[in-house]
């Protein structure tokens, strides 16, 4: 699926994603996140961009 898969409209709300998911699991920049099932990555991209360090794994190709 790759990119067309980031065009779909559930995948615009990344950024409050990653804001709720911080809200509920407070972590510092810097710590290490396992991000199973990533996808493409956009949360994983997020999360890195916030500093963090992250690595994703999917069975898929993308």
């Amino acid at each position: 699926m790759g990119a067309a898969y980031l065009r779909y409209s559930f995948t615009k709300g990344t950024v409050k994603e990653v804001d709720e998911l911080l809200r509920r699991v407070p972590l510092e920049p810097g710590a290490r996140i396992l991000d199973v099932g990533c996808g493409p990555g956009r949360h994983a991209h997020e999360l890195g961009r916030r500093g963090f360090v992250v690595h994703g794994v999917d069975i898929s190709q993308t």
